[in-house]
């Protein structure tokens, strides 16, 4: 999708991160609701912070399947970024902290006791206590791997994250100490009903003067007519602009799908979001179809070496068909830090349109064959 307006917004992340270089951590909330392009304005700001040495990225998001592993959304965010580090350099901004970080990162275990860093016989403490170890040891490796610049730690969609995750937020919200680092969450305030667990979070977040508070409004119509523009490489129409902004009230995704139904039907703009991705999978072939299924029910990226080996209902899927859908917009392919290239849904919005084209009863087998393929992770198989 074509990056549009929001500029604002990256300016006043950028002065966050300004304050946190300046040791004075910085807490930023982005909320809207599914479509408005939080997960778009982050990418944005990582790609203009590619460049800058002294600028460490940790990003990552939660994922519904995913809301019982404990820490699993600050695991992926900070263990990629140890995984890239020489022993040397592992060791350094490890430090003390190795029998906390193995926990939270098993992949880094067997280095980290290569390299002699986990004591034989660790001392025992109590659930609260090692909670409360292993906050301090991540900020002890973010304090470390900033060196003399700053961390960004993006969590996104914390409205699916686990306990300890939500913890760990919460602990930096009150922290006071000199930290270089710049905190950005986002979550779905329309998501979050009474007895949701993030609501104390939000209420938190929200009371919080010390946290920046971003609620991503709907795009305007110059910033409309841009994004079509760079979708189909053509200056649109003032009708076709208007009748755009009108049927996706400005948020984004709804406006990429308008755009694109436009210029698939030769001007025949209309209808629900359901109902114009609906005419985009009718293209795909059978094979592309099951495998959208598929990747849509996971609701997170798989490699494609798993989606390939697991026995789903009609057969296994075939690379074609994952390059298909890959090929169609409606997934992406994501380099692991392992070399393992895996499959996404492009969005959570098209995830839940495609799994309403079906009965439950068909996509419980899915779901089952999801589940045992992923029976060495039982928090997410069950």
């Amino acid at each position: 999708m074509a990056f549009v307006g929001r500029e604002r917004e990256l300016a006043r992340l950028a002065a966050g991160l300004e304050g946190a270089a300046a040791r004075h951590p910085s807490r930023i909330a982005l909320t809207g609701p599914a479509g408005i392009g939080a997960s778009r304005l982050v990418t944005e700001l990582a790609a203009r912070l590619a460049d800058l040495p002294d600028v460490v990225v940790l990003r990552a998001a939660a994922y519904e399947p995913r809301e019982g592993v404990p820490y699993g959304p600050l695991a992926a965010a900070i263990g990629p970024a140890l995984e890239q580090l020489a022993d040397e350099q592992l060791a350094e901004v490890v430090g003390p902290a190795a029998l906390e970080i193995a926990a939270l990162t098993p992949s880094l275990r067997g280095r980290l006791i290569s390299l002699e860093l986990i004591p034989e016989h660790p001392l025992r403490s109590s659930p609260d206590q090692q909670s409360g170890r292993l906050v301090e040891a991540v900020l002890g490796v973010i304090v470390r791997l900033a060196g003399e610049g700053v961390v960004l730690l993006a969590l996104e969609d914390l409205h699916y994250a686990d306990p300890g995750t939500r913890r760990f937020v919460e602990t930096v919200l009150r922290i006071g100490r000199e930290l270089p680092l710049c905190l950005v969450v986002s979550y779905r305030p329309d998501e979050l009903h009474r007895r949701h667990p993030m609501v104390a979070l939000a209420t938190t977040i929200e009371a919080d003067p010390g946290v920046e508070k971003l609620a991503l409004a709907p795009l305007e119509r110059h910033h409309i007519m841009g994004l079509i523009e760079g979708l189909t490489g053509e200056r649109p129409s003032g009708a076709a602009t208007a009748a755009v902004l009108e049927g996706s009230g400005g948020i984004p995704l709804f406006a990429e799908q308008l755009a694109l139904a436009d210029a698939a039907s030769g001007g025949n703009l209309g209808g629900r979001f359901d109902d114009l991705l609906r005419t985009r999978l009718s293209a795909l072939s059978v094979g592309a179809m099951r495998a959208l299924r598929v990747v849509a029910a996971a609701r997170r990226p798989l490699p494609v070496e798993l989606l390939t080996a697991t026995e789903f209902p009609g057969g296994h899927l075939t690379r074609p068909s994952l390059t298909e859908i890959c090929g169609a917009g409606l997934a992406a392919e994501v380099d692991g830090t392992d070399g393992t290239l895996r499959i996404e849904i492009a969005h959570e919005a098209y995830a839940e349109s495609i799994d309403a084209l079906g009965l439950p009863a068909e996509r419980q087998p899915i779901h089952a064959a999801i589940a045992k393929a992923l029976s060495g992770e039982p928090a997410e198989a069950a």
